[in-house]
């Protein structure tokens, strides 16, 4: 708990800070409180593509060394430079044990790299005004963020989380990846321990966020489903000023934790008391689902089952509440295609196959089935 009320903090500080891009050594001094381990390197830049990974190190980025349960950044430092790094960020304790050929004025030191790699994603964060949609929730999250993303993108450039980016880390290396071309940017976040989504909602800081549902997921670390709503629903309280809260409103864990919380809420699903219900969900053969709403207007994905007709209706209640045409949404949609390992169809041959190799939880298990 303590360790995410820092990366809180963390996430907090830097705001409203003047730097460049790429970010020069100087910045990250400054930003950082970071320190080269030998004279600063002349035009020394980089960034702020930033990558944990030395093998997906681009030329330019920046590694930040974090250790890890089984293997530490450190022992990669050499081979992230080789790819192309240009600049690196390695904790203090660990510094003195790097080989003399790493201890240069392009690695520089600071006392914890994770928080170092948060502190720059909440400074880049506060150079651009996105509008933000977070999304959390036990099930649907990755599927959900793709559906939004197609739809926001059709409608202009559009930033979304890669794969399934939901930790801090995840969320602070796509923070690191906007621009000032990108008008939106939707993200999923994912916790598995208390304390963690504070950190998470003080760095995305979202203009409206939407809850998909809650089950027995990461139960190891929160013990209950009532445990994962209440940890999941503390997102709320990090929605901007005027922002809107979407809920999947045939889930009572989650709108008891709402009205627990006095949020005010819209809710979406099939049931009679949904704000955003669809007329009906009618079957569209090998092709996926289609969702009719009240209106009369018709809205197809390459999606399958109940599961993948709520994901579809909670992306389109979103994009409802950030006032997008029906025509953009149908524009959108028309360019999704599922992420890979999440149901996705694929055709080999003539016969129609189904792709859901993803490591799911059980309820995204039993959905897949049904």
């Amino acid at each position: 708990m303590e360790r995410a009320r820092r990366f809180g903090e963390a996430a907090r500080c830097g705001r409203g800070e003047s730097v460049t891009r790429p970010y020069s050594s100087g910045d990250l001094e400054r930003i950082l409180s970071a320190a080269p381990l030998a004279n600063p390197a002349p035009n020394a830049a980089g960034g702020p593509r930033a990558s944990v990974d030395s093998r997906t190190v681009r030329a330019g980025d920046l590694f930040f060394a974090l250790p890890g349960e089984k293997t530490d950044g450190h022992r990669f430092l050499g081979e992230a430079f080789r790819r192309g790094a240009a600049l690196a960020i390695v904790r203090k304790d660990r510094a003195a044990d790097l080989p003399a050929d790493l201890r240069t004025g392009r690695t520089l030191a600071v006392d914890d790299t994770l928080e170092a790699l948060v502190r720059l994603a909440r400074a880049h964060r506060a150079l651009f005004s996105p509008r933000v949609v977070a999304i959390t929730g036990s099930n649907g999250k990755t599927t959900t963020k793709e559906l939004l993303a197609a739809i926001f993108r059709a409608e202009g450039p559009a930033l979304a989380s890669p794969a399934n980016y939901n930790t801090l880390i995840g969320l602070a290396l796509t923070l690191l990846e906007l621009g000032e071309e990108h008008g939106r940017l939707v993200v999923e976040l994912g916790i598995s321990a208390p304390g963690e989504m504070e950190a998470l909602g003080a760095l995305a800081r979202p203009g409206a966020v939407l809850f998909t549902n809650v089950h027995a997921a990461h139960l190891q670390g929160l013990g209950s489903v009532e445990n994962v709503a209440r940890e999941k629903g503390t997102l709320a309280e990090f929605v901007e000023i005027g922002g809107s809260v979407h809920v999947n409103g045939d889930d009572p864990v989650l709108l008891a934790e709402m009205r627990r919380r006095r949020v005010d809420f819209r809710t979406f699903g099939f049931g009679d008391g949904c704000a955003f219900r669809p007329e009906r969900v009618e079957p569209w053969g090998a092709e996926g689902v289609r969702v009719v709403l009240g209106g009369g207007e018709r809205y197809c994905a390459p999606l399958y089952g109940m599961h993948g007709a709520y994901d579809l209706v909670a992306a389109l209640a979103a994009a409802a509440g950030e006032g997008l045409s029906p025509e953009t949404v149908a524009s959108g949609l028309a360019a999704f295609a599922p992420p890979p390992g999440r149901f996705r169809p694929e055709r080999a041959a003539g016969v129609l196959l189904v792709d859901d190799t993803y490591n799911a939880n059980l309820a995204s298990t039993r959905h897949a089935i049904e």
